[in-house]
């Protein structure tokens, strides 16, 4: 449902990014699962996923055994996101050009303590569950070589206080159109929504101020790309991307390891706020 996958417009920089940054926590690369794909029955898909923590502590502020990395992608101390124990489902439809999806994850006693102690003093926001929901559509229109796509998410911290929640966010959106110019030449358009989140352990207003509590930190991405295709091994492409944050938020570019990632930290180990970040990609697909 991403036409601009493996690009720095790829809609995992905001689908499935709960605070910005350049890593997609429910894009994130489990390291050990175990999991079931159902056989089609009448164009329906069914899965089923769990990842076990594997984790010497009850907080998961360590790495996991046999994993070199904290759980979810952040580097040591594992306590901006690490989780314990993972938990998936989907459930697809396909039926010639229509294509549906529901999807569903779980990620047990997420740490972020090291979003304690903000400018407001003693920030509680301690280690919790975090879930996601995805409902997604696609159609192709044969007549006119359009294909559109349509994904909602919703994304949810469980007990963190409102002020200072800015991994819950109630509306994500992400919109695609891929237009066939000619046999070869597509055209492609793209827009990614997240809206704000309660609240914020800290952000950082243009002079340099560090704050907390509710802020606006929604932010939009606009793509548009062509691909060329030689023949069936073998594509370029060449996209366009503008990330625009709102006032306290900080989403990246390249999350997830999809391209070159873009870091919102200065040197410091804060990360700005309020930016545009504009890139280019371009690049070449061959499949042998």
């Amino acid at each position: 449902m991403d036409p601009f996958d493996r690009t720095l417009g790829d809609y995992n920089a905001i689908v499935g990014n709960t605070g910005g940054d350049n890593r997609a926590e429910f894009d994130t690369r489990l390291a050990h699962s175990i999991w079931y794909e159902s056989p089609n029955f009448s164009g329906f898909n069914f899965g089923l996923l769990w990842a076990p923590g594997q984790n010497r502590g009850t907080d998961n502020i360590i790495s996991a055994r046999g994993e070199p990395n904290c759980t979810g992608g952040n580097p040591e101390p594992c306590n901006d996101g690490s989780f314990g124990d993972a938990y998936s489902t989907a459930l697809t439809y396909t039926s010639g050009p229509l294509y549906l999806v529901a999807a569903y994850e779980l990620h047990k006693d997420v740490n972020r303590l090291g979003d304690e102690g903000g400018p407001s003093g003693n920030v509680v926001t301690g280690v919790h569950d975090e879930w996601a929901f995805k409902v997604g559509a696609q159609y192709t229109f044969a007549q006119t070589g359009t294909t559109v796509d349509a994904l909602y998410e919703k994304m949810e911290r469980v007990g963190a206080p409102d002020a200072y929640n800015e991994r819950s966010r109630n509306l994500t959106l992400w919109f695609a159109v891929t237009q066939d110019l000619t046999k070869s030449d597509a055209l492609n358009l793209g827009w990614a929504h997240a809206g704000s989140s309660p609240g914020s352990p800290v952000w950082t207003t243009p002079d340099g101020t560090n704050m907390d509590g509710p802020v606006n930190n929604a932010a939009n991405m606009y793509d548009i790309g062509m691909r060329h295709r030689f023949d069936k091994a073998t594509f370029v492409y060449l996209t366009f991307t503008d990330m625009v944050n709102e006032e306290g938020a900080h989403f990246d570019l390249g999350a997830s390891g999809h391209g070159a990632k873009v870091d919102c930290k200065d040197q410091t180990g804060a990360c700005f706020t309020g930016t545009t970040i504009k890139a280019i990609t371009l690049g070449m697909n061959y499949k042998f």
